[in-house]
């Protein structure tokens, strides 16, 4: 009896408890924040579909074969192996790492938002909480590794399929040096690699404070 009161020997003890010491205000504007995100999303999809719906009608068998090619394309990276293969394999390693820790958080709102609130019901915890960590800690180092080669290769290759200096415009054209979009790009790689690196930071300040 005392094996089964005994923590190490209770597999439910064997997880992470959300928010833990959490004041209500900072557990609430974490989904204020959330809620905008998703928001901020929603209209983004949203211009991209306005903008497609401005063109021709497609047949629906050219749109079923053309979502199968998009699903093939997107599942195997081969336009981008093709074209470059250490580059396919780095984009690769960002996209699946990146799904793999999307489909990770929507584990943990499934269970914290829906399925204990409403049903009672829990499963993140015990071997299905080790074997998940496990996932995501691989998952996130291949984004990183991916983003890293990323910069490599915008940095030090200096490839001419990166020069954004556009060969059918004059010197003097205001459109021939498009460096904002440098800019943006660089934006993007380091919000991405801060946000995944951050995430290990945390997780071992968690770790040694428990």
């Amino acid at each position: 009896m005392s094996a089964m009161l005994d923590p190490r020997h209770d597999p439910e003890s064997v997880t992470r408890v959300l928010f833990q010491d959490f004041p209500d205000w900072m557990e609430a504007s974490f989904y204020v924040v959330g809620v905008l995100a998703i928001a901020v999303f929603s209209y983004g999809c949203y211009i991209q579909i306005r903008k497609y719906r401005r063109g021709k009608p497609v047949r629906i068998g050219s749109l079923r074969s053309g979502i199968v090619a998009m699903v093939a394309a997107l599942f195997s990276h081969q336009p981008i192996k093709r074209r470059d293969k250490a580059a396919g394999r780095s984009h690769a390693l960002i996209f699946f790492g990146f799904v793999l820790l999307f489909i990770g958080t929507a584990i943990i709102t499934l269970e914290y938002d829906i399925t204990e609130p409403l049903l009672g019901f829990t499963f993140w915890y015990g071997d299905f909480y080790l074997w998940f960590s496990l996932i995501m800690d691989i998952a996130g180092v291949g984004l990183i590794v991916g983003l890293l080669y990323m910069m490599y290769r915008r940095k030090w290759l200096a490839l001419p399929k990166l020069d954004y200096k556009r060969p059918d415009r004059s010197l003097e054209d205001p459109d021939h040096d498009r460096s904002f979009y440098r800019r943006e790009d660089w934006a993007f790689l380091w919000t991405l690699i801060i946000i995944a690196i951050t995430g290990y930071v945390l997780e071992a300040a968690r770790l040694v404070w428990l």
